[in-house]
């Protein structure tokens, strides 16, 4: 204590000197390498090197901390900042003096909560006071913590797996309300279930769900969210072979809850059911999937819940995050399908065959003179023989010549090709203290394996969260827009095909096959007044026009009001559009088309008259949806006996759908032109070259539908002890159902897990 009263004397010269003007002058330099050291053992280490003195509250080595210095010519003020870090105790410097003064005593309570930045209350954090590690506390389920804080200027330390720390020192009298960043590129243990109302964690959940994370649905490399998902749950069912016109879904969830009615699970894209084509969902802006299995997770939707839930979570902006940029792209390419993977027959024993069975009077029906209809090359050889116009030789050379033809090399060469799918996907997303904002485009493109197949799609995403009414108002917006096209040209079956058929000749020209009639049959119908009744595969490929447009686009906007601790209130809205075109335009060039104008054509005075237009046929199909959604629910989560936590959510919600379907059909059609000719459908004609009548296709079609629903719904849970959970639910659906009572046309629903 010698040096330290020698020193006062010096410190209080220079506080003299405090009020003179001040010059620079060099910070002395400290090397210095010591363990465990009490602070005034420090001090005197540093008052050897440097000459300055200290001085100040006579008792603070006995409640100062010891401390350890390795430094190596460090400024003076960098060695004292670490040895007086966390002390009870700050420093000042005045002159060559080192003034020492006791921090401030204010004993206080400090009562808080933790949120991520999605403002989800996290339990298991850990609260330590700055410089005292003994005095420490851990929130609850709600986030709240309570903790007893000595020094008027101690700050908090909060932290927790997965999350930054944050340092946070509170204001007397107010609570500590503190947001935890999500640590980037951290695996976190905590499972968020969305049901589309609420969202807990999966630990809290008492029904049966799966989540599916970015980390899941980016493992696979697909433009489709439902190949993303595909094999990564359970009890979840991926139809790839649906039979047309049998009421089947693509996606099956612990089975089918319904017989003729929709089959489909309902798809829930934030907060709002989806009517649109999933497929315009881009999976590079999905979040999570949640799939709802059970009564007990999917009871909140009621009647629209039968099959099943898919709730979509799409990406979002966060919190006091700087723009970041992502720029994604892949290129997947793919072989052509292998044609000799499933055994087939061959060529060979495929004539064989027939030849046995001409032999055997098979053809004799088919071959009669009152009969037209095709038969194979090899058929036609054998009759030709056995009637003597082909010699026994040249019989035998044609059928060799076709027993060393292959369907599946032109089918190879002329109908497939290498796949090839490309991505692109540019986003930014960010926020500052009170906003956030996710923007993201895509575009995808995918050249299928067949021939004249082609996927393209394009899409814009868009949101964005704003704090306001000093933080108890939460404003969100978001836009969200796709437009799909699909080039649908290849659509020949090989099912038309003889095993040795072949497409073109050697230089390359297209070559017909023995389709709808037999050639002897087709080259003197009509005395050459009809049209070629011929079908060529190549030129079907070439003429093909078929293409399907899909547009979609929602519109969404959420308030979310703070009413007090715990208790909040929501309004949400939804608009939503989406309009699909499928365009199939049949020119005069295509099969289908010359043979409906050959089978109606009616002969009158040795010349052919043409009841259906001699022109091209265009097919359209429109659908179209305009939706409307709003819901107002009131949200409570607060702490319940001390030890739990109540979460509960009720509210009502309308819903209105429009929907408009067109069919059409045009003959005569003139594409560069867009005209058509009339047509008369009430007549019925008859067919050439049989003996029937029938009246010409007719297939313009308009419907439109309305569907209006109003529900109640109620759902809460509560965890004891963060270990026992029960929940409840209940929901009442009505609907403007036409033809039942109105006391009939709702529907209660309820739940317990």
């Amino acid at each position: 204590m010698g040096i330290l009263r020698l020193a006062v004397s010096t410190i209080l010269i220079a506080c003299l000197f405090k009020s003179l003007p001040a010059y620079s002058q060099p910070s002395p330099l400290i090397t210095l390498n010591k363990k465990n050291l009490t602070l005034q053992e420090a001090l005197d280490e540093i008052h050897k090197q440097t000459g300055y003195t200290y001085a100040g509250e006579s008792n603070f080595t006995q409640y100062s901390h010891r401390v350890s210095i390795s430094a190596h010519k460090a400024p003076l003020i960098v060695v004292l900042d670490s040895i007086f870090r966390d002390q009870p105790v700050t420093f000042e410097i005045v002159g060559m003096g080192i003034i020492i003064n006791r921090r401030p005593v204010r004993d206080q309570n400090v009562h808080g909560w933790v949120f991520n930045d999605k403002r989800e209350p996290l339990e298991g954090v850990t609260i330590l006071v700055r410089g005292e590690p003994m005095t420490a506390a851990v929130s609850r389920v709600t986030g709240e913590f309570s903790i007893h804080m000595h020094f008027a200027d101690d700050r908090l330390v909060i932290s927790s797996v997965g999350y930054e720390m944050q340092e946070v020192e509170p204001r007397e009298g107010e609570d500590a309300v503190v947001y935890l960043k999500e640590r980037i590129g951290e695996l976190s243990d905590v499972v968020v279930v969305h049901n589309g109302y609420t969202e807990k964690t999966l630990k809290a959940s008492t029904g049966s769900s799966d989540v599916v994370g970015t980390t899941l649905i980016s493992r696979r490399v697909s433009t489709s969210l439902l190949d993303r998902i595909d094999g990564v749950t359970s009890s979840v069912l991926f139809n790839k072979n649906i039979q047309a016109n049998t009421n089947q879904s693509s996606i099956t969830i612990r089975g089918r809850s319904t017989i003729f009615a929709n089959p489909n699970p309902l798809i829930v894209i934030d907060n709002f059911p989806y009517y649109g084509d999933i497929g315009n969902i881009n999976p590079e802006d999905v979040e999570s999937v949640t799939i709802l299995k059970d009564a007990a997770s999917a009871a909140i939707w009621g009647a629209f819940s039968g099959n099943g839930v898919i709730v979509i979570t799409t990406k979002k902006g966060r919190i006091n995050q700087s723009p970041k940029w992502s720029f994604t792209t892949s290129q997947t390419i793919g072989e052509k399908p292998d044609l000799y993977y499933q055994p087939a027959l061959s060529s060979s024993d495929y004539i064989d065959i027939q030849q046995f069975l001409y032999r055997n009077k098979f053809y004799a029906g088919v071959l009669s003179p009152f009969q037209h209809g095709a038969v194979t090359p090899a058929v036609e050889i054998f009759d030709a023989t056995s009637k003597g116009v082909l010699s026994s030789g040249d019989s035998a050379a044609q059928i060799n010549a076709l027993k060393g033809q292959d369907v599946r090399r032109d089918l190879n060469k002329y109908f497939y090709q290498r796949s090839l799918n490309s991505q692109y996907v540019l986003n930014v997303s960010g926020g500052g203290p009170k906003n956030t904002f996710y923007l993201s485009g895509g575009f995808d493109e995918n050249r299928s394996d067949l021939v004249r197949n082609l996927y393209k799609r394009v899409t814009l995403n868009g949101s964005n969260t704003y704090l306001v009414l000093q933080d108890k108002m939460e404003v969100t917006t978001g836009v969200s827009f796709a437009n799909s096209k699909f080039y649908n040209n290849n659509t020949t079956s090989s099912n038309l095909f003889y095993p040795y058929a072949s497409f073109a000749d050697a230089n390359g020209n297209p070559l017909p096959i023995n389709v709808g009639f037999k050639n002897s049959y087709i080259d003197t119908a009509g005395g050459g007044q009809l049209l070629d009744w011929h079908y060529v595969p190549l030129n079907e490929l070439k003429n093909s026009d078929n293409i399907a447009n899909l547009a979609d686009y929602r519109i969404n906007v959420g308030l979310k009001y703070m009413v007090r601790k715990g208790l909040d209130l929501r309004v949400y809205y939804q608009y939503g559009w989406g309009d699909s075109i499928s365009s199939n335009y049949q020119n005069i060039q295509t099969f289908y088309t010359r043979n409906l104008i050959n089978s109606y054509a009616q002969f009158n005075n040795g010349l052919f008259f043409y009841p259906v237009p001699q022109g091209g046929i265009l097919d359209e199909v429109r659908n179209t949806y305009t939706a409307n959604s709003a819901r107002l629910q009131v949200n409570y989560q607060d702490s319940l006996f001390r030890h739990g936590l109540l979460n509960a959510a009720g509210g009502a919600e309308l819903r209105d759908i429009e929907g408009e379907s067109r069919r059409t059909r045009l003959y005569g059609y003139e594409k560069g032109v867009g005209i058509s000719a009339p047509v008369n459908y009430d007549t019925l004609w008859p067919q050439y070259p049989s003996f029937g009548t029938a009246k010409i296709p007719y297939y313009n079609v308009n419907g439109s539908t309305a569907e209006r629903y109003i529900s109640y719904y109620i759902n809460g849970d509560y965890t004891y002890l963060g270990r026992y959970t029960v929940s409840a639910s209940a929901r009442w659906d009505e609907s403007n159902l036409f033809g039942v009572k109105t006391n009939q046309r709702g529907v209660p629903l309820w739940s317990v897990g």
